[in-house]
């Protein structure tokens, strides 16, 4: 373990620039061997961000094709795939169906050119569509699958009367947001083609991840 050389301590000064910051001495290399394995750290994190668009695309495009040709067996359709290059190295990609911030103009847009494998003009409402959010149950604004704006009034307006008699912030916080349907991640797969589904992701985003695989080591013998 490295240690401080006994150094007489300066003065406390407000404000010092780079320059000015005390130097202290420690004995050994562990400076060094730091700094090396933080250059190291940023070179590899560049190579990284570089590599890991293309083999989201590939493992994303293989997931996509495997589930489409699964559409009428949920249980048979994947969500993560093993990449294997030709050193043999492995790489997992993790499609997940947790989904993330979209733009309802673009979904809106997407959906207004594309075809489903019927040959029919896709209908927006029946993959994506507005939903309450709040911080409680928010099933309780929907009727029958569908977002009741008249429920939600009468229970907006009962909590903000009862906000006012107790003289208390109004506990609920609630917002529309646009997102994909219940059953999207179901229909995407019977209703659109693989190549569909890869431009689908653009405009409805989910999240996604990448991990190496690494050989499992051999058990120790035993002594």
């Amino acid at each position: 373990m490295a240690k401080i050389k006994d150094l007489p301590l300066p003065e406390a000064q407000p404000k010092k620039s780079k320059k000015q910051v005390p130097e202290f001495k420690v004995s050994g290399d562990i400076v060094t061997r730091y700094n090396e394995a933080c250059d190291q750290s940023v070179r590899a994190q560049l190579v990284m961000e570089e590599l890991a668009p293309e083999l989201k695309d590939l493992g994303r495009d293989f997931v996509f094709r495997h589930n489409c040709q699964k559409a009428d067996d949920t249980k048979a359709q994947i969500s993560s795939v093993n990449l294997v290059d030709d050193e043999g190295e492995q790489c997992q990609f993790t499609w997940k169906r947790a989904n993330k911030v979209c733009v309802p103009a673009l979904v809106e847009a997407f959906f207004k050119k594309v075809f489903t494998r019927t040959g029919k003009l896709a209908n927006v409402n029946f993959y994506a569509s507005w939903k309450p959010k709040a911080q409680f149950d928010a099933d309780v604004f929907m009727v029958d699958g569908k977002f009741d704006q008249e429920r939600y009034d009468a229970f907006l307006d009962a909590l903000k009367d009862t906000a006012a008699k107790l003289q208390v912030a109004n506990p609920l916080t609630c917002t529309k947001v646009f997102g994909p349907t219940g059953n999207f991640h179901e229909l995407r797969f019977r209703d659109f083609t693989p190549t569909q589904n890869v431009d689908m992701a653009e405009v409805l985003p989910t999240t996604e991840a990448l991990e190496p695989v690494r050989p499992e080591k051999d058990d120790e013998p035993s002594a």
